[in-house]
C-alpha cells in the first residue's frame, strides 16, 4: 500500500555508514515476493531526492554486490556535471 512521508527516515530510509558513503541513504521495501529491495540516493543541495542505483538485499549481501560502489560513482559524476539527472513527474 502506497502513502505519502514527510521526512526520509527509518524505516523507509536509512543512512549508509562509513565515510565512503556519507551523505548516500537507501531506499528500503520488500516485493509482494518479501524480497528485500533497495534503491541508493542522496538529497541534493534542491532538496531533490536523487536516485542512484537499485539492487536486493538479503542478510548483508547487495545482488548486484558493487550496487553501493555504483552509487557512489554516479553520485560524483552528477556532482562533476559529467552526468546528469532527469526530473519524472509520478
Amino acid at each position: 500500500m502506497a502513502r505519502k512521508l514527510e521526512r526520509l527516515e527509518p524505516p523507509d530510509f536509512k543512512s549508509l555508514q562509513g565515510k565512503k558513503f556519507k551523505g548516500l541513504l537507501e531506499a528500503r521495501w520488500r516485493g509482494d515476493n518479501k524480497v528485500p529491495h533497495r534503491i541508493f540516493c542522496y538529497v541534493s543541495s534542491g532538496r531533490q531526492v536523487i536516485f542512484l542505483c537499485g539492487c536486493t538485499h538479503k542478510g548483508n549481501r547487495y545482488t548486484p554486490t558493487n550496487a553501493r560502489e555504483t552509487a557512489v560513482k554516479r553520485r560524483k559524476e552528477i556532482q562533476d556535471e559529467r552526468a546528469s539527472t532527469r526530473e519524472l513527474d509520478l
